[in-house]
Parts: C-alpha cells; structure tokens; sequence
C-alpha cells in the first residue's frame, strides 16, 4: 500500500462530487482512501440503477482495470471522500511487482461479478425479496458490528438508494422496512440503517426463496 500511495494522484471529493463519468477515459485505477462512493448508472432515459458502494479500501474503476477504453458507470462521492489515482500503466506494473496484489484484484472482480450476476438472477423476484437480499448484500461490504449486536451501515443509504439498486419504487422498499421493523429485524436512527437481527433476515430471505 505504501508505494501505492507513493505513486498515486490524491483527491480530495465534497459530498456529491462526481469522481468520473461513465465517458471517461478508462486509463486509471481509483482507490477509496477514506469517505463512501457509490457507482451508477444512468440510462437514456434518465433512470439511475445503483450497482454499489465503496468504502476505504476498495479499488473501484473497474474499465481501468480491465482495459477498457471507457469508463461504463458514474461514481460519486456520498461523503467528503479522498481516492487515489493511479494510472493504468503503473497499476499494471505494480500487479508484476507484486503477484499477491494480482490476485487480491482477481478476488475484487470475482466479488464485483457475482454481484452482476445475483443482480440478474433476481430480476423475477418478488421486490419484497429482492429488498431483503440488498440489504444483506450492502451489510456484507459495508456493515460493522456495534456494541448493541447489531450490523450498523457505514453508508447512509436510503429508501431511495435501495430501490435504484432492486429495480422498484421507493414506496415499496419503505413498506418492506416498515415490516421489517416491527418484527424487530431492522432499525432507522438518523438516516443510519441497523439490522438488529441479521440471522433472522437472512431466514426471511432463505425461506422465501425456497418458496
């Protein structure tokens, strides 16, 4: 990580700060120092689908690191947020370097894409499903364990922000937390979601499948 930092660009991004835009050039890797990123898309007619969030320590610009001439998706700062550039040729260099960064990457896109393809695969599903599993899927990459037991968020996502991501209307995903929370599986404190009992979403979500 050190000469990582040594040889990157560092930037500094506000809140809502574009970090590139899906026509960039894809001659760089970004890494995620500190704050919270998301990347998006933004179709032809104006409707956004959220694919993901980075916290510190993720790479993120994934044209870069596969080689493509184009960055495909937006990334935005959700938080003042600090990324270090690195270009493509150095990156590239730094992988022959050091093969344990290779294959650290190959795991980070391996992750990336089971994300695609679990997008995919519950496009049929019933919204309320498809909810409870990006909830789970947000906890797994951007979730910490509090003193109460509970899997807090680091992102502040909202209602809003779930349903870019399942692919339906806010009203539905504020429904499903609304049921979620009575039973006691999910909590809202200041825009920061908590899941109070992570075992027992994950049944929701299991059972229903199975169904």
């Amino acid at each position: 990580q050190r000469r990582l930092r040594l040889e990157s660009a560092v930037r500094r991004y506000e809140r809502g700060d574009t970090i590139f835009f899906a026509d960039d050039a894809a001659d760089s890797v970004f890494y995620l120092d500190s704050g919270i990123a998301k990347i998006e898309h933004l179709s032809s007619t104006g409707q956004t689908s959220i694919f993901w969030f980075c916290v510190p320590g993720d790479l993120f610009g994934a044209g870069g690191i596969s080689g493509s001439l184009w960055q495909s998706v937006y990334a935005k700062a959700l938080e003042q947020s600090t990324v270090l550039i690195l270009s493509r040729t150095k990156f590239e260099k730094l992988i022959l370097d050091h093969p344990l960064l290779g294959l650290n990457v190959i795991k980070f896109l391996s992750a990336r894409l089971r994300l695609a393809c679990d997008s995919m695969a519950e496009v049929s599903q019933r919204a309320s499903l498809r909810v409870g599993r990006v909830i789970l899927r947000i906890a797994e990459s951007c979730g910490r364990w509090n003193s109460n037991g509970e899997v807090e968020l680091m992102v502040r996502v909202t209602h809003q922000e779930i349903a870019d991501m399942v692919g339906c209307t806010r009203q539905t995903v504020a429904e499903v937390s609304q049921a979620l929370s009575r039973r006691g599986i999910l909590r809202m404190e200041k825009r920061i979601l908590y899941i109070v009992d992570i075992e027992q979403l994950r049944m929701i979500v299991e059972n229903a499948e199975g169904h």
